[in-house]
């Protein structure tokens, strides 16, 4: 059985006082504020993503280029401080172990050499450190 046609159409209608519609009024600019915020942030998010990995792959570079540089510079004293050694031993030099041993750090972290045994105008001294210096 079908429904009959309503004969009269009957109206309610709510009103607000002025409190209920200012808080009505404060929960509306939230809402949008926040739809604005989760733009935002869909927005925001990668830009700083991809800016912190931007300044992470910088200073990364940065270290690595600063060990590298170190680590030629450490290579480089280790070669100088096994040159001195080999020709201090050549010479005929008595190396002593110990002094030997520090001035190959000296060395090893790019000191300069202190006793040069091709050098004659230093004498040759019975004792050296292996490349350098009669400590």
């Amino acid at each position: 059985m079908p429904k009959a046609k309503p004969d009269q159409v009957i109206v309610h209608r709510i009103e607000l006082q002025e409190k209920e519609r200012e808080l009505l009024d404060e929960f509306a600019k939230a809402k949008v504020t926040q739809s604005y915020a989760a733009s935002v942030n869909k927005v925001v998010l990668p830009v700083v993503v991809v800016a912190g990995a931007g300044i992470g792959y910088l200073i990364l570079d940065g270290i690595y280029d600063f060990a590298q540089k170190h680590m030629e510079r450490f290579k480089d004293g280790w070669d100088k401080s096994k040159e001195g050694r080999n020709k201090s031993i050549e010479a005929g030099v008595k190396v002593n172990p110990l002094t030997s041993g520090l001035y190959g750090m000296y060395t090893l972290f790019g000191g300069t050499p202190i006793y040069n045994p091709d050098d004659s105008s230093l004498g040759n001294p019975e004792y050296t450190t292996g490349g350098g210096g009669g400590f």
